[in-house]
């Protein structure tokens, strides 16, 4: 078992304990409990709902269960120094023997991001998705990070003709349009009628990849009969429609005949449409086009692959012919849009990229949006690439990006197509999901029948103290209520270096330490007399000024020498007691002199224990 494997189920392990005790807990009167009664459907979101990100859902429906994506998210800035945040997934493998298959909705790492740990427990299901998603699921299983090459068997592709039948659950795609093309909107229809999950979607009638939505086939679903919808919440707070992919094609021609040099173009790498909107730019404006950045060659190789772009790979620039070619000739995919701390793009900001600078006469087209709380990372990458002397073009400057997700205006037209007798918002920070429930509602929907959940909440459809009939048709979805069911442990799970843990303890000390630095205070003393050898120790890194140093110092022993005394003679107590008490004068200090918030240690070393203080 690799070391990520085995920290990642000792933390699922303690999540489990911890559920453990909460099932065994007496239930209050107006508690919500899981109904043990059978012909009961479950929505439970693990992800995506409260963040942008690690979407994961959890349907049931008895003793079935599927999970809709399996993503990942970017860290943020509370985060400090983790690679990436996956959903709980303890609830998942406490039920395994229950999980039928994973639906993917598409291949973008928000979705996908979390599979690979998911696989690393032993969960041996069925994984289904479209052509594309399927093949860059299997590159990233095979990769150097993850080698679970034999978890590549449980791959399956459908397309919009497929039919699954998973227990309880009859499953259907459709074809949905996004920024990854092949994306595609799930449909289960259960004994208590259909639910339908859209993924990502927007309504894009000319589409460069890919067809338009099929809006025969919801319009027939909505005629027969829709028990729930889920629909994207991510671009709640824009009214008008979403722009068509070719709606920016005029002003990237329009800046690929003004660039003198080199052109740096940014986006997703698996933007595949955008990849081959780039690609189509440079062959019409004469330039030859190179790939930087491991996961631009990943995903483009599998997209030519499966004919979804069209290039010939004898004809890409290698990285010397980036540096030495023609000025003028040249286009570079680089990945990066988003500043992440080890993409080529932010390389270059840095000018640490091992192969390629930044020179004044380069162009930089960045085609995306900051994701939200990735603000900081981006434009701190924007900054630097202008202080290179880049003329750098970006979305706050031109129309160079169109979102992938539909507007509320798109949302009300899918209420419109499918007509369905209860609506979740999902995908998206709260705001999101509330601006979609609310204008949801001022769409005619009764406000009882819009839904609000979170991770870890869990709404329970069913007939409850009624009478049951499946196939009951108009009547079954009318009838249909709708509680709040037990909650589920939907914790962010970290993922730093080879270690994958719920212990957010860690990342608290790491943003004292990034906001406050670190002041360690070391007291010698005699064991068995209880007295202080010689003054307490101090030694500061990022918390005190050279100015202050002295004057702190001074201060901060006398006050540690002085408590120390007065517990010190205390019957019963013990290091640790005045060590913690420490902790707290010092803090006290810093906090009234400096105006400030270090992280503080308190080591007590007894007689000749000169132990490490950290």
């Amino acid at each position: 078992m690799s070391p990520a494997q085995t920290n990642a189920v000792n933390t699922i392990n303690k999540t489990r304990q911890t559920m453990e005790l909460n099932d065994k807990a007496p239930a209050d009167a107006g508690d919500t409990i899981r109904d043990s009664a059978r012909n009961i459907l479950r929505v439970t979101p693990l992800g995506g709902l409260g963040d942008i990100g690690k979407n994961m859902m959890v349907v049931e429906y008895d003793e079935d269960m599927v999970l809709i994506d399996a993503g990942s998210m970017f860290p943020v800035e509370e985060t400090p120094g983790i690679r990436l945040m996956i959903p709980d997934l303890a609830y998942v493998l406490d039920n395994r023997e229950r999980l039928r298959a994973v639906l993917l909705t598409h291949g973008h790492e928000d979705h996908i991001g979390a599979l690979p740990f998911l696989l690393e427990f032993g969960i041996e299901v069925p994984i289904y998705g479209s052509d594309l998603t399927i093949g860059i699921v299997e590159s990233k299983l095979t990769d150097r990070d993850y080698q679970l090459f034999e978890s590549v068997r449980q791959l399956r592709t459908v397309d919009t003709e497929t039919v699954l039948q998973l227990g309880a659950f009859e499953a259907e795609f459709f074809q949905v349009n996004h920024s990854f093309p092949s994306s595609l909107g799930i449909s289960l229809n259960t004994p208590l009628g259909r639910v339908i999950h859209t993924g990502d979607f927007k309504f894009d009638e000319n589409p460069i990849l890919g067809r338009p939505i099929d809006v025969n086939r919801l319009e027939t679903w909505g005629r027969e009969g829709v028990l729930l919808l889920m629909a994207d919440s991510t671009n709640a707070e824009e009214d008008l429609a979403t722009s068509s992919e070719i709606a920016i094609e005029d002003k990237l021609q329009e800046l690929f005949e003004e660039a003198a040099g080199r052109i740096f173009f940014s986006t997703f790498a698996s933007n595949t449409a955008r990849v081959q909107q780039v690609l189509n730019l440079a062959e019409r404006n004469g330039r030859q086009v190179g790939l930087v950045g491991s996961s631009m060659y990943r995903y483009t190789e599998n997209a030519v692959k499966l004919r979804y772009v069209d290039l010939d790979w004898n004809n890409l620039l290698s990285d010397q012919d980036i540096d030495k070619g023609a000025p003028d000739k040249i286009c570079v995919l680089i990945t990066g849009s988003q500043g992440e701390e080890l993409s080529a793009l932010n390389r270059l900001s840095l000018d640490n990229h091992r192969f390629h600078q930044v020179r004044s006469d380069d162009t930089v087209i960045i085609s995306a949006t900051p994701i939200p709380g990735n603000e900081k990372n981006y434009y701190n990458m924007v900054n630097r690439l202008f202080r290179r002397g880049a003329n750098v073009i970006y979305a706050d400057l031109a129309d160079i990006h169109v979102s992938g997700h539909g507007s509320l205006r798109e949302n009300a037209r899918m209420l419109d197509l499918l007509s369905p007798r209860f609506f979740l918002p999902v995908h998206g920070e709260y705001r999101h999901l509330e601006l979609n429930r609310r204008a949801a509602v001022e769409h005619g929907m009764p406000e009882q029948d819009v839904l609000i959940l979170e991770d870890g909440g869990c709404l329970e459809f069913g007939h409850w103290n009624r009478d049951f009939e499946p196939g009951d048709g108009d009547a079954l979805l009318s009838r249909c209520l709708v509680r709040e069911g037990e909650p589920v442990s939907a914790e962010r799970i970290v993922v730093d270096g080879s270690v994958v843990s719920d212990d957010h303890g860690i990342l608290n000390e790491r943003r004292l330490l990034r906001d406050g630095g670190m002041l360690v205070c070391v007291v010698n003393y005699s064991a068995r007399a209880w007295e202080m050898r010689g003054a307490p120790v101090l030694v500061s890194r990022g918390a005190l000024y050279r100015e202050e140093q002295r004057d702190f110092h001074d201060l901060a022993r006398q006050a540690v020498a002085k408590r120390f005394a007065a517990m010190a003679g205390n019957p019963g107590t013990k290091a640790s007691d005045i060590e913690r008490d420490l902790v707290r004068v010092l803090r006290r200090i810093c906090r009234d002199e400096l105006g400030r918030n270090p992280f503080v240690v308190v080591k007590l070393a007894a007689d000749n224990d000169v132990s490490d203080p950290i």
